[in-house]
């Protein structure tokens, strides 16, 4: 029973970074795309501020990490390597079936084959983050002075927080609503409206979470 209660918890964590890196990538996509011109749904023009939002996205999705890998803080048996190991070949893989595609169509473009070789990217990363501090123990010993330099400044990174995770509840609201008012969920392609509904999802667990770590107050208690 602990064990299985130990695989739920590390379950839980990785979905919880998995969203955070989803939701921080997605918003640097869509702000590089603005940059370059690339039109969305959600953005009036590449001048709006409506892109504003997805800074504070990104800012949330990182302060989500450090108590999502907290929740994951159980012993369990590792599968011939660490996850580390895991992460760093599937980014690998990301790459290597992504640079020849991108060397023959636009980066910007969309197809499926982008999507799917993101999730490479996506879990390579969540894996790698997980199990940083096996990496090498130069690494562990930076994580723990940034530990100690978050905890004394553990009132302000609450405020920004709780700022971020607001505006970021703003921001998935406002997709949602353009979604629906451009019918954009309901066009033909049925897997572009699957995977555009999964970015409000993505980004409402995103803001939700953000607000739950501050409503329990984790950056003034021990990370």
């Amino acid at each position: 029973m602990e064990e299985l209660r130990a695989i739920l918890r590390k379950a839980v964590s990785l979905t919880l970074i998995f969203n955070s890196v989803a939701s921080l990538l997605s918003s640097i996509g869509v702000l590089c795309g603005i940059y370059v011109g690339v039109s969305f749904i959600f953005i009036c023009s590449p001048c709006s501020l409506e892109g504003l939002p997805l800074f504070f996205v990104a800012a949330t999705s990182i302060l989500n990490i450090a108590p999502a890998k907290t929740i994951g803080r159980v012993n369990l048996r590792r599968i011939m390597f660490h996850h580390y190991v895991y992460g760093l070949l599937s980014i690998a893989a990301y790459f290597a079936l992504s640079i020849p595609h991108l060397l023959l169509v636009d980066a910007f473009s969309f197809s499926r084959y982008q999507v799917y070789a993101s999730l490479f990217l996506y879990w390579g990363i969540t894996l790698t983050i997980d199990d940083l501090a096996d990496v090498s123990p130069r690494i562990a010993r930076l994580l723990n002075l940034i530990g100690n330099k978050v905890r004394k400044a553990g009132w302000l990174i609450q405020k920004v927080h709780l700022i971020s995770s607001l505006i970021s509840v703003f921001a998935a609201i406002h997709v949602l609503v353009c979604s629906l008012e451009s019918r954009f969920l309901l066009i033909d392609n049925s897997f572009l409206s699957f995977l555009h509904a999964l970015l409000i999802v993505n980004l409402l667990i995103t803001a939700v979470y953000g607000l739950k770590i501050c409503g329990e107050k984790v950056w003034l208690k021990s990370l």
